[in-house]
């Protein structure tokens, strides 16, 4: 998907056919991915019949790749909680660098203070939560 986020910033119009010639899949897994970029990611996506492709409708900054659930923050947040522990151990720039990749996506999606979840969650409420969820 990320392919064909490149090729619509590119400005060119690709349709189906081209997408799917350049990635090597079929134009119903294009078809597939366009719609899931479109109705699940709200990319402002497109198609021009006159140029015969698609387009973004307006200005798109990022790739949301990340988009996850209420329970998957509070997850996120478990897990923040728990990386402190490890603080000044040898664990601890392995934790901080995986906890950082998962959370480097997460552009202007969403906005809360670390300090502020940190008050609110606490290992019971979690795991309340998370049991509460069907997690």
């Amino acid at each position: 998907m990320l392919h064909i986020h490149e090729a619509l910033l590119g400005g060119t119009f690709p349709n189906r056919k081209s997408l799917a010639r350049k990635l090597e899949t079929s134009t119903s897994t294009i078809q597939r991915d366009l719609d899931y970029l479109r109705d699940q990611m709200g990319m402002p996506i497109a198609f021009d019949p006159v140029k015969s492709g698609y387009y973004y409708t307006e200005k798109v900054t990022h790739f949301p790749s990340i988009q996850i659930s209420e329970g998957e923050l509070v997850a996120l947040c478990v897990a923040r909680r728990a990386l402190e522990a490890y603080h000044g151990t040898s664990f601890e720039a392995a934790l901080r660098s995986a906890f950082h990749k998962l959370t480097a996506e997460l552009h202007d999606e969403l906005s809360f203070s670390w300090s502020n979840l940190d008050a609110t969650i606490t290992p019971e409420t979690a795991t309340c939560a998370a049991s509460t969820s069907g997690e």
